[in-house]
């Protein structure tokens, strides 16, 4: 893990995104933090990784 990633501000990031309760909280967090383009690159990443499928 990059220990600059590791600051304050990540922490209270990480942290309310685990707050998040429904997929609509997560749009919702997440269109307000993101442009589209960056939470459509996410998504990539995410199915590269093997994330969920539907």
């Amino acid at each position: 893990m990059n220990k600059k990633l590791h600051t304050d501000s990540v922490d209270g990031l990480f942290k309310a995104i685990l707050c998040l309760q429904s997929v609509e909280e997560c749009y919702t967090f997440f269109e307000d933090v993101c442009t589209i383009n960056e939470i459509l690159s996410l998504s990539l990443v995410w199915g590269r990784l093997g994330g969920e499928k539907k």
